[in-house]
């Protein structure tokens, strides 16, 4: 019976060693991965890379890290981040007296792993609008993965104000309901409603939270609290992105969809304060254009559209800008950029619903035109077209001094 006892004993502890030492094997091979992750190679398909749960946006991207992106048939592209988290170069603060400021806010649409940086719509419009003055304009990619006029305005209290910007772009499509959804049950606000911040759920459950100092001390803790949750967020059953795109119309004209587009009018009040102007502007998804664009892979399966289905209806362009004028906030529909039918296959990916090179040019021309035509700036008076700037210009002649 002793025998049999040391022998358990023996099959006990060499259990228990073979677990330490999976798991410190483990633990190395998740914390070599993190510290290659600046090197690594990722595919577009996984969705926006270096996307990492935020307290106060439901997602970020990770600040001051790069990848590639591997997009089939062409060269990597270079996915960067600033210290930000924004897909941008490093943004000077304060601004340097004598720059035009704009930043643009938006989800993976105006991010666009798939594409090189140059030629992004921030990239393109910036290449337009300096083209028309002499006056010095800097364009900032803010948009955030799963972006939505919520998170929107919480980017914009908490980080984009501080950047001093002078124009405010904020990029939103009918798509941002499913993401209104999943992140607006998470969200806290303040007596009079305001969102304050939203939390995401891996960080905020009490699970996790409890674990907390483990998951900053072990790789392996904080892999496990995220392979988890990624499970529990698949299986559950309060995922209702793919019914917005099923009563398109219906939907438009219910209270939610007004209650997704209410923080536009807190963001509008705050760039008004700050002395800056705030445009919003809306696109087409690929479906709502051609019942053939963005048909490969899974990305019309996912949303709930069936393949070569097509929404026609114009309904959430229209409640959108009856809306946003009801508010007073400057609204773009910027649906007439875009042809129709098989013509608009060739400006949005075939495995995901955001634009091609060609639609990020095609976009940034319409928009840049429109600004140009519409909105007191640099790029309209003949001062700012002259060949010098006195270096002890600060800010436009028709904006009150801050």
């Amino acid at each position: 019976m002793v025998m049999g006892l040391v022998r358990w004993l023996r099959s006990l502890v060499g259990a228990v060693l073979v677990l330490a030492a999976g798991m410190a094997l483990a633990e190395v091979a998740l914390r070599l991965r993190s510290l290659q992750r600046s090197q690594a190679t990722v595919t577009a398909t996984e969705g926006c890379p270096l996307t990492v749960p935020s307290w106060q946006l439901g997602y970020e991207l990770q600040p001051s890290t790069k990848v590639e992106v591997a997009v089939e048939g062409r060269d990597a592209v270079s996915f960067r981040t600033n210290s930000f988290g924004f897909r941008n170069d490093e943004v000077v603060i304060p601004k340097p007296a004598g720059l035009y400021r704009i930043v643009c806010l938006g989800d993976e649409t105006l991010l666009a792993p798939e594409v090189a940086e140059h030629a992004t719509f921030c990239r393109r419009l910036h290449e337009l609008l300096q083209s028309r003055t002499q006056y010095p304009i800097e364009v900032v990619n803010a948009a955030i993965p799963h972006g939505c006029p919520l998170t929107e305005w919480l980017a914009a209290r908490t980080r984009v104000m501080a950047l001093q910007p002078d124009l405010v772009l904020v990029h939103i499509t009918w798509s941002d309901l499913a993401d209104d959804r999943e992140l607006r049950r998470f969200t806290t606000s303040d007596r009079h409603g305001v969102p304050l911040g939203c939390p995401h759920p891996q960080l905020s459950s009490r699970p996790c939270v409890t674990l907390g100092a483990w998951r900053q001390q072990f790789r392996v803790v904080d892999w496990s609290c995220q392979q988890l949750w990624k499970q529990v967020e698949e299986n559950s059953p309060t995922r209702t992105a793919n019914s917005i795109w099923s009563q398109v119309e219906t939907t438009a004209e219910s209270a939610e969809f007004t209650h997704m587009l209410e923080p536009l009018q807190h963001l509008h009040r705050l760039c008004e304060a700050s002395y800056c102007r705030c445009v919003v502007w809306t696109t087409p998804a690929p479906w709502q254009l051609s019942g053939t664009a963005t048909a490969e892979g899974r990305a019309r399966r996912i949303v709930g559209v069936p393949k070569n289905g097509l929404i026609s209806s114009r309904t959430p362009f229209e409640v959108m800008s009856r809306t946003l004028a009801d508010w007073k906030v400057p609204c773009l529909d910027v649906s007439g950029a875009f042809p129709t039918g098989s013509a608009a296959d060739a400006l949005f990916l075939p495995d995901q619903p955001r634009w091609t090179t060609d639609g990020h040019q095609k976009v940034a021309q319409f928009v840049g035109e429109q600004l140009i035509a519409h909105l007191p700036g640099p790029w309209l008076s003949p001062y700012f077209r002259s060949e010098a700037v006195p270096a002890s210009y600060s800010r436009p002649a028709d904006r009150p001094p801050r």
